[in-house]
C-alpha cells in the first residue's frame, strides 16, 4: 500500500489532524469540509484544483503542469475536493 493509498483510507477526522500537525495550528479545524479552513492552505501550497476525464475533483501540485506529468507531481481525486487538498498538501509536506 502506497501512502497516498493509506492517506485515502483514513477517516476525515484522521486527515484533519494531520493537517493540523503540519500547520502547528492549535485548533482543530475541519480542512476536510470547511473551504474557510483548506483553501487558505491550497492557495499558499500552490494547490491547483481541477475536474479529471471522468469529471472527479482532483486536486494537484503546480509541477503537475511543468509540460506533462513529472516524477514530483502530486494528485488526488476525490468526490470531496477539500479532502483532496488535504491529501495532496499531507503529501506535499512529507516530501519535504
Amino acid at each position: 500500500m502506497t501512502r497516498q493509498e493509506e492517506l485515502e483510507s483514513y477517516s476525515d477526522y484522521e486527515i484533519n489532524l494531520h493537517v493540523r500537525k503540519l500547520t502547528s495550528s492549535k485548533a482543530l479545524h475541519d480542512y476536510c469540509n470547511n473551504p474557510n479552513d483548506i483553501m487558505p492552505i491550497a492557495i499558499e501550497n500552490n494547490i491547483s484544483l481541477l475536474l479529471d476525464e471522468s469529471d472527479l475533483p482532483e486536486a494537484t501540485t503546480n509541477t503537475c503542469w511543468d509540460g506533462g506529468f513529472t516524477d514530483d507531481c502530486i494528485s488526488s481525486l476525490d468526490m470531496n475536493i477539500y479532502r483532496a487538498i488535504c491529501i495532496v498538501f499531507i503529501l506535499m509536506k512529507e516530501g519535504e
